[in-house]
């Protein structure tokens, strides 16, 4: 029993100084670039999610917005995990459309963001938003 309980210390020695490395390493990151955000923006001409990542998300939502792209949902976060979102989207074989970051919204991607804790915002009111926007160009 004794020999267990030592093994699973062990085990347990190795996980604990991954996540402190980790949450270091997110919040220096967050610290060095204060304005960096992680954000979805969709498109309701072609149903189209775009998992994205900005270090001046204001600066960038003229270009989102000239492409028709509404950001639907934002917060703070990093490069890092824009990068592992989508290289775990590729793992799964969730299929990317236009480029790396846009995918074709279905349930299956949004549930998906929904669990891994994406900030994908309200999808309908952005697409209401949206039409209305469209209506009065």
């Amino acid at each position: 029993m004794t020999t267990q309980l030592a093994l699973i210390e062990t085990a347990l020695q190795g996980l604990t100084m991954d996540v402190v490395i980790n949450l270091t390493e997110h919040v220096q990151t967050l610290e060095l670039k204060p304005n960096a955000e992680i954000f979805t923006a969709y498109r309701i001409i072609d149903n189209t999610i775009l998992i994205g990542y900005s270090e001046d998300l204001a600066n960038d939502q003229y270009s989102l917005n000239h492409r028709h792209f509404f950001i639907s949902g934002q917060r703070r976060g990093t490069k890092r995990e824009h990068r592992l979102l989508l290289r775990m989207f590729s793992e799964m074989g969730i299929k990317n459309s236009y480029n790396e970051c846009c995918f074709f919204a279905d349930n299956n991607l949004v549930e998906q963001l929904l669990n891994l804790n994406w900030p994908i915002g309200d999808l309908q009111s952005i697409n209401a938003q949206a039409s209305c926007e469209w209506l009065h160009e």
